[in-house]
């Protein structure tokens, strides 16, 4: 593997032809990422335990984020443009403080902008 491109690449092609590909595998590969987050990492961090293959799960997060990126008719090249674009909008942005839960959002516009 020469290069995160590359392998993100070599995922989508695998998983596509594991499981097909296509915007009708967007949305179970989405249910999929988030009931692997809620289970794998937030549920066992929520009882006081990290998780031994905390990386593994991660990974496949970050697997299953790229599914449905590819799926949805993007590339991780194109990730790359979204996210520089977005973590310049959110350093922008004011901060709330932490709630109870400990999650911190930016301030909502007025206007209703998010």
């Amino acid at each position: 593997m020469n290069d995160i491109y590359q392998l993100c690449d070599e995922i989508f092609t695998w998983q596509s032809e594991v499981f097909g590909s296509g915007q009708k595998r967007v949305l179970p590969t989405l249910r999929h990422l988030s009931k692997e987050i809620t289970t794998e990492i937030i549920e066992p961090m929520g009882a006081g335990k990290i998780p031994e293959n905390l990386p593994e799960e991660y990974a496949d997060c970050f697997i299953l984020l790229i599914n449905a990126l590819y799926n949805s008719g993007y590339t991780f090249k194109d990730l790359e443009l979204f996210v520089r674009r977005k973590f310049a909008i959110n350093k922008a942005r004011k901060w709330s403080k932490p709630n109870e839960e400990g999650i911190i959002e930016h301030v909502r516009e007025e206007d209703g902008t998010a």
